[in-house]
């Protein structure tokens, strides 16, 4: 059996080897500075704990190395949900559906899966700043610090991957429903949103909570509460066991915490391994058959008969055959839901008072910066607008109308969505801010402004960096390297598209404080004007050559969306 294992692993080393090979220098380079802002970051944590690990030791009360351990492990399965939301789908290393035909160790091939999906970026970042804090600790507690820290942290990331990798892969199944499908679209977003705003949600609480009590008043009155915590939830065993071990109050519960944690990872496998193994074999497959149309449901207009203001019967076609194929797409629902939700639930949180007590004038130029985030949220689809095409782009070859409309078509289809955004994130914190109508007025401005650059960068974008978008948005595509470089670029792309208009904001909430006079908030209203004004102007000029460049471009598009691998 390990025979075969190595096998397997050369086999897929030697894929993975060739597939890195087909990247570019630049994707590479891109992957050097993540690393080393990853590594910097890292180094920061390392010595940020040994210093507060130091500090620690010398406090009179065990308990504060409690508080401090328990803070570092829910602060690790915090960054590690985000790394779970971020690819809630499993992608295994060696396809478990083929593996089936072989005469290889099933429960071989599930174990190589789970210890590669183990290391991680996460993992590799995470092993300096435990080494800190261990050694931080040493001088106070002597050697056992690190026979019983290295443990407990290894422990800890079985546990945690044995029990992601179970629901992911229970994940998957259930999303083969098309009903369950969009309700885990539903629920991903919110899984954003609560892990972004929980510090945020937990300080607001604590400041409450504790406001008339002063550190040890507050850790005496918590401490039955937070002895229970550490013994009830499995998540906090490894903190306990560790603070169990090296402070002197037993190694019975040392040993104890180590085989729960080692007992709930195994349990978690055994679950991931039998549910795997039974989707593979078809024990989980349901047929229903398709519910016939209800005849009183009126037949709908085709899009060749709707008219769309402005334009011609063709482009309106268009327009409408688009705008269905954005809204269905995995990716804009995704899109849609979550700044829609987490914009709301940030607005309310800042009225609450969440984030200190600000002043109005302080809340006036609120609105203006709402309209931002849904362009940039949206950047990564309106750069590749023939991402979502694949098979259906060879219709626009044989289609007769000028390429410039097909590009027109596309970016007001998009709008909607877009704008519509937009308007509901203004219309909410102008509401909740009192904003005047001057901040409005300006808002509307910028928000033509950026749709317009926008939609012009996309358009040559999409013709000279053409790629396919996987439809399944919550699986990480197979060329993960290629998909970092873009998400850097086109964050790059988008700051620098934003920028005039973030001057704009800035100009009007400091103009009365910069220039002066009688006149000065109208500076920031004039060059909203001349913003929207020129992108107006840009989009009109680059239409038409964007056009003539995707007629030279189109075939090897289609070449892209058809032939390369999602």
């Amino acid at each position: 059996m390990a025979a075969q294992c190595w096998a397997l692993f050369l086999l897929k080393w030697t894929m993975i080897r060739r597939g890195l090979g087909k990247e570019h220098f630049f994707s590479y380079l891109i992957l050097a500075v993540l690393f080393l802002g990853g590594l910097f970051i890292s180094l920061v944590a390392t010595f940020g704990l040994y210093a507060l690990a130091r500090r620690t030791g010398q406090h009179p009360s065990p308990l504060t190395l409690l508080v401090l351990l328990d803070g570092i492990v829910l602060l690790y399965c915090f960054f590690y949900a985000w790394g779970i939301l971020m690819e809630i789908q499993r992608t295994d290393l060696l396809d478990f559906k083929k593996m089936l035909q072989l005469p290889i160790s099933m429960p071989a091939v599930y174990l190589m899966n789970f210890l590669v999906s183990l290391f991680g970026p996460l993992l590799l970042f995470s092993i300096p700043p435990l080494l800190g804090l261990l050694s931080g600790l040493y001088p106070f507690y002597g050697s056992r610090v690190f026979f019983a820290g290295i443990p407990m942290a290894g422990l800890l990331v079985l546990l945690l991957g044995a029990w992601s990798y179970y629901l992911r892969g229970r994940l998957a199944i259930l999303m083969e429903n098309p009903r369950r499908r969009r309700f885990v679209f539903m629920l991903v977003p919110m899984g954003f949103i609560l892990l972004a705003q929980l510090p945020a949600v937990i300080t607001h609480i604590a400041a409450k909570t504790g406001s008339g009590l002063g550190p040890a008043r507050l850790l005496e009155t918590l401490q039955p509460y937070l002895i229970r915590g550490n013994q009830v939830v499995p998540l906090l065993w490894p903190a306990y066991g560790l603070w169990t071990g090296i402070s002197g109050a037993g190694f019975a519960m040392f040993f104890l915490c180590a085989a729960g944690l080692w007992l709930a990872a195994l349990i978690g496998l055994r679950f991931g391994y039998v549910t795997t193994l039974r989707h593979y074999m078809g024990m989980y497959t349901t047929t229903s058959g398709k519910a016939l149309p209800s005849a009183r449901n009126p037949i709908s207009m085709p899009v060749t008969g709707r008219g769309f203001p402005f334009v011609d019967e063709d482009t309106a076609a268009l327009i409408y055959a688009f705008y269905k194929s954005f809204t269905r797409h995995p990716h804009v629902r995704m899109l849609i839901i979550m700044p829609l939700c987490f914009g709301l639930f940030v607005l309310f949180m800042q009225r609450s008072g969440a984030y200190g007590n600000v002043g109005s004038r302080e809340q006036d130029w609120i609105p203006m910066a709402a309209l931002v985030w849904p362009f940039v949220n949206f950047s990564f689809f309106m750069f590749n607008i023939f991402g979502i095409d694949a098979q259906s782009f060879q219709v626009l070859q044989l289609s007769p109308l000028p390429r410039y409309k097909y590009l027109l078509a596309k970016n007001m289809a998009i709008a909607p969505v877009v704008l519509g955004l937009v308007v509901l994130f203004v219309a909410v914190s102008a509401l909740l801010t009192h904003a005047s109508g001057k901040t409005l007025f300006i808002s509307f401005l910028l928000a033509i402004h950026l749709f317009l650059v926008f939609c012009t960068a996309g358009n040559l974008l999409s013709i000279k960096f053409p790629r396919r978008l996987h439809r399944d948005a919550l699986r990480i595509p197979e060329r993960r390297l290629r998909m970092l470089t873009t998400s850097v670029l086109t964050m790059f792309v988008s700051v620098i598209l934003v920028a005039p208009a973030v001057i704009c904001m800035l100009l009007d909430r400091y103009s009365s404080a910069v220039i002066g006079g009688p006149y000065a908030g109208y500076f920031s209203l004039a060059l909203a004007l001349i913003l929207a004004g020129g992108g107006l102007f840009l989009y009109r000029l680059a239409l038409t050559h964007a056009g003539d460049l995707l007629t030279a471009e189109e075939m090897r598009i289609y070449t892209r969306m058809v032939h390369e691998p999602e």
